[in-house]
């Protein structure tokens, strides 16, 4: 029986899109990491892994520098030694919710929204030690459920990937 819920934060890329480091953006009075840590804690994890932040206390490097977050999660998951209940939870989503992360986390086999391989649920066991380049592979490896997206939730997994989409972000924000 899986009893631990590891959050696992993806805060390694190198943010060329952005042109600066996107954990360090801040809306609402936080950083976009202290926003994804703060959402683990909200949606009940354990424990909490920032990957690629090895200067963070709660960070590990990346075995591959900019090796991508399916690489890290590999890494990560060969170093188990007790089945673990995964939350994968990217930087660069803010406006992700407890609820929706609810949905994930309730799936029996880990789950995933359709059209959306991040955030995503699984439950992982020792000697699963994927090489996976791709997060497609690893949700394929890991067995994780696709899920459909209630149509009202799609502007939650808004993505800031560079400042056009964070200057919309923004604007929008503004205006509620």
């Amino acid at each position: 029986m899986i009893e631990t819920l590891t959050a696992l934060i993806l805060a390694g890329g190198r943010s060329s899109r952005m042109g600066y480091d996107k954990a360090t953006i801040m809306l609402d009075g936080m950083s976009l990491l202290d926003r994804a840590i703060d959402l683990a804690h909200q949606a009940g994890a354990t424990s909490i892994t920032i990957l690629g932040r090895p200067d963070h206390p709660l960070g590990v490097a990346d075995n591959i520098q900019y090796g991508g977050p399916a690489r890290a999660i590999s890494a990560w998951a060969s170093g188990l030694q007790k089945p673990t209940q995964a939350l994968v939870i990217p930087i660069d989503m803010p406006l992700l919710t407890p609820e929706i992360l609810s949905l994930l986390i309730k799936e029996d086999s880990g789950g995933y929204f359709e059209g959306h391989y991040l955030p995503f649920t699984a439950h992982v066991h020792p000697g699963t030690a994927p090489d996976a380049q791709r997060i497609q592979d690893l949700l394929r490896i890991f067995g994780v459920r696709k899920l459909t997206l209630e149509g009202t939730l799609l502007d939650k997994f808004t993505n800031i990937n560079d400042p056009q989409a964070l200057k919309k972000l923004l604007a929008l924000q503004t205006r509620e």
